[in-house]
């Protein structure tokens, strides 16, 4: 959470220091990723071509929050809507093995197995198989070799080391344009050039044909038990938020939004594993003010099962540019489901 408060909120005299020691760390780190690019676009370094499928990367130039998974399952379960064999390839960040994993929403190994983005993504998409690996080249090869026709790269902008067919950039506007680890880019702003289509989540004013406009709502809320509620249940009711992810304050935004009365927030880093006593805490919390405690979907794939947590579900909704979509990864708006349609 420390460099998230020191690249995201009002600097003190404090973060400013920390940044100025920073800011030599980043003036490598651009070196390298200028170094790395030039190779890579001069084809001295090799690439990997996946021939009988059609390649996608979702990514982004900031380090965490761009919404990366709710766009790939949008893709995902678009593309099997579509009669597509659907294969996503991740890291599975946070997770404790290195081997490969293959899961499906019916097959879903622990979380510490295959981290808790790849059990979410393989949830919210039956019918998709989830690859997590950290060879993804290699993963792409396999998957066209087993008949798989569109492979969704989560987090695969900075992968470069396999061709992608589309290239789907997420736009995040950051107040910060410093590099790692000064700031939260991962890769310097013109990279943007190699993108394909530019995912922006707000509206924007832009002439640039690439550009797709889309937001998030919250359609629905899962209760404890399994049993899905319209997210209006919300309404006037005291909340809890338990949340690790990049950005918590959209969360919060998002339970305001919808009538919910915040009273406390727990937050902790992307993919914290919560411990008894937090959890603990949380939940006295809210049956100190007769409240419920909400986690989103990607924290829930980390608490224990029978966890008294109610779940924020999230989904895609594209205000402009379906077109663009459509066309780039050759699929079928009419196949778009009610619950993903704008």
């Amino acid at each position: 959470m420390y460099f998230e408060r020191l690249w995201y909120e009002p600097p003190t005299w404090r973060r400013r220091a920390v940044s100025i020691c920073l800011a030599p760390f980043a003036l490598l780190y651009a070196c390298v990723i200028v170094v790395r690019n030039f190779a890579y676009d001069r084809r001295w370094l090799p690439i990997v071509k996946v021939r009988g499928a059609l390649v996608v990367s979702v990514g982004n130039l900031v380090v965490g929050g761009a919404g990366k998974t709710p766009v790939t399952i949008f893709l995902a379960r678009w593309a099997r809507a579509c009669g597509r064999r659907v294969v996503v390839l991740t890291r599975g960040y946070g997770r404790s093995s290195r081997q490969i994993v293959r899961l499906n929403s019916k097959t879903l190994p622990e979380v510490t197995v295959s981290g808790d983005e790849p059990r979410l993504i393989a949830r919210r998409c039956p019918g998709v198989e989830v690859w997590v690996g950290y060879d993804r080249a290699a993963l792409a090869l396999s998957a066209a070799d087993a008949g798989f026709d569109f492979i969704v790269l989560d987090d695969g902008f900075q992968h470069r080391r396999l061709h992608r067919d589309v290239d789907i950039l997420i736009h995040v506007a950051s107040q910060s344009q410093w590099l790692l680890p000064r700031g939260p880019l991962r890769d310097l702003p013109h990279s943007a050039r190699r993108a394909s289509i530019l995912w922006c989540w707000d509206e924007v004013r832009s002439h640039d044909e690439r550009v797709v406009i889309a937001g998030t709502r919250s359609r629905s809320v899962i209760d404890p038990s399994g049993k899905r509620h319209d997210a209006s249940i919300l309404c006037h009711q005291k909340v809890v938020l338990l949340t690790a992810i990049a950005r918590p304050a959209r969360v919060r935004a998002s339970v305001e939004r919808l009538g919910g009365l915040v009273i406390c927030a727990f937050e902790f880093r992307d993919h914290y594993v919560f411990s008894t006593t937090e959890l603990n805490q949380a939940m006295r919390c809210a049956e100190e003010h007769q409240g419920i405690v909400v986690t989103t979907e990607k924290d829930r794939e980390r608490l224990p099962e029978g966890c008294n947590v109610w779940t924020l579900q999230m989904d895609v909704t594209v205000a402009s540019g379906l077109s663009i979509l459509a066309s780039g990864l050759g699929l079928d708006p009419a196949f778009l489901s009610n619950d993903e349609d704008s």
